[in-house]
């Protein structure tokens, strides 16, 4: 049991060790995996996250309210305004997820590029 994590630990670390003297840039890498996935995970995914659990918690209540009003509880001349809200906070959601992917695209790209503008030499070890 030690063994088995004593060595993935080493060959974590020769991997590790391998990747830093074979990348002459690994600035630019870290660029290209910050870029996409910060953004992704910042920005995107709770917008996208909010709009489907919203939506969920938008069809109960209305079930609720429909379940009050056949009870009694809620008289029927009583309006369920909120899907408008509802709506337009989903609008406002998709069009912020919009302009924070479009940055995240355009951060990638320019990532990308600085990776295919660097000069890539032999490694020390090959030399």
């Amino acid at each position: 049991m030690v063994y088995r994590r004593i060595t993935s630990r080493t060959l974590v670390m020769i991997l590790l060790l391998f990747l830093a003297v074979t990348v002459p840039s690994f600035g630019s890498i870290l660029n290209l995996v910050g870029s996409s996935t910060a953004t992704l995970l910042t920005y995107v995914f709770p917008g996208i996250f909010y709009i489907s659990l919203n939506q969920e918690a938008q069809k109960r209540f209305k079930a609720i309210f429909q379940t009050y009003m056949l009870v009694g509880l809620i008289s029927p001349t009583f309006s369920f305004s909120s899907t408008v809200w509802a709506k337009a906070e989903t609008v406002v959601c998709l069009i912020l997820i919009l302009i924070f992917l479009f940055g995240g695209v355009l951060a990638s790209g320019i990532a990308l590029a600085e990776i295919l503008v660097t000069d890539f030499r032999r490694p020390c070890y090959l030399q």
